[in-house]
């Protein structure tokens, strides 16, 4: 019988019960019906060397007495094992396929077939049968690590050395999505893990400041702060398994602009109003302002501005008006406004101003306010001169001044307020 077999060589052994002194064991090799080599054993195991691979070879023992009296022979049949196939390599086709190819093995005969497995982490291994130095592997996982076995098999069977190396099937991208979480300093990105699997991903935030961060397969979500507010983003995930990378879509948005500073009062008439503010920060950058305004008998008039001061016109006389001040960033993101509340336009002057009388100690006035509201007063003031003499104030259009020194010649000025 056969105790062992390689590439080249075959080991017998086999027992002789009525052994005697002197007995030898002619061993003869035959290929079919060729004879290939014999030589003769004084032991009961042999290695009969020299022989070709992949091959069926007859081995004969025939005992031969002191004499050299032979006994019948005895015969087993046994086959050297192929050589192993060369240059195994695998290529990557795409998420679900992937091409083996080797070389013939060394004394490669006509009749030789191979076994191809290929196995991964996640999937059952799978086998096929080739006659030719090639195979396809489809439907697999994507982003999957697969170790691939080639096995040469002569025509009876017989395996020779397996040959195997690893590759990955190339990842899925991320189903990639964005949002600032209505913050000015933050953004949040989501995916949902993609078909298959992955070894890591590389999360990338690009904007002023580039950010990237390496997370294992687990994460499906990263939120990055510290970022600059009234600033768009652009964000990829890429998906790496092995050697191979899979670029999400970009997706963008931006942070939210932080508020403008306060408002200031710079000027005031009868129908415009004045106003300035700090500009939102970081100053750097190019904001617009989205500015609102409203009295308790007009609608909310909105007006943009691309500085940070605005000239509100065509307002109503002695009105008081709620303003806000927005600050306008990238994608029409708004910031949270910044209040200035009852800021009146300055009333019209009284007309037909006049004295409807006098006497030695005291004059009367009366005058017009052809727009008066509700709540406007007048400030009555006396000089002598240039020297102020008294004031006080009426919600009248019609007062007596009295205690004035008489002959005197005395200005009257009077000035509207409104509420």
């Amino acid at each position: 019988r056969s105790k062992g077999t390689n590439t080249s060589s075959v080991t017998l052994n086999w027992e002789q019960a009525d052994a005697k002194d002197g007995y030898k064991y002619l061993v003869e090799v035959f290929n079919g019906t060729s004879p290939v080599q014999n030589h003769t054993v004084s032991t009961t195991s042999t290695t009969v060397a020299n022989l070709q691979s992949g091959s069926l070879f007859t081995f004969n023992v025939t005992t031969q007495a002191a004499g050299g009296t032979p006994s019948a022979p005895t015969s087993v049949s046994v086959s050297t094992t192929p050589y192993s196939i060369q240059n195994l390599t695998v290529v990557t086709l795409n998420t679900t396929a992937l091409y083996v190819n080797w070389g013939q093995p060394s004394e490669y005969q006509v009749g030789y077939k191979y076994t191809v497995n290929i196995s991964g982490s996640t999937a059952n291994e799978q086998s096929q049968s080739v006659d030719k130095e090639q195979a396809y592997w489809t439907e697999l996982i994507p982003g999957t690590n697969y170790t691939v076995t080639v096995t040469t098999m002569t025509q009876k069977n017989v395996p020779g050395l397996p040959v195997s190396t690893s590759q990955y099937t190339k990842p899925e991208k991320v189903n990639l999505t964005i949002s600032n979480g209505n913050t000015s300093n933050s953004i949040m990105l989501n995916w949902t893990a993609p078909l298959g699997n992955a070894d890591q991903y590389l999360v990338s935030l690009t904007g002023p400041q580039q950010k990237n961060m390496s997370l294992n397969s687990t994460f499906t979500s990263y939120n990055f702060t510290n970022l600059t507010a009234g600033t768009v983003y652009n964000a990829t995930v890429i998906t790496i398994s092995g050697p191979f990378e899979a670029v999400s879509q970009v997706v963008s948005t931006a942070t939210y602009p932080n508020l403008p500073g306060a408002i200031s009062i710079t000027g005031k008439n009868t129908s415009s109003l004045s106003l300035t503010w700090e500009p939102a920060f970081p100053t750097g950058i190019n904001f617009s302002y989205r500015v609102q305004y409203q009295s308790s008998t007009t609608n909310l008039t909105t007006v943009s501005s691309t500085t940070n001061s605005i000239n509100l016109e065509n307002l109503t006389s002695g009105t008081s008006y709620n303003i806000s001040v927005a600050t306008v960033g990238p994608m029409d993101f708004h910031s949270g406004p910044v209040w200035k509340n009852f800021i009146t336009t300055r009333p019209n002057s009284v007309t037909n101003l006049r004295s409807k009388g006098t006497n030695t100690s005291s004059v009367t006035l009366n005058w017009e306010q052809a727009d008066a509201k509700d709540g406007y007063k007048y400030l009555v003031e006396v000089f002598n001169g240039t020297s102020p003499v008294q004031n006080h104030t009426v919600s009248t259009t019609s007062t007596t001044v009295a205690n004035l020194q008489s002959g005197s010649l005395f200005t009257f000025n009077v000035t509207t307020q409104a509420a």
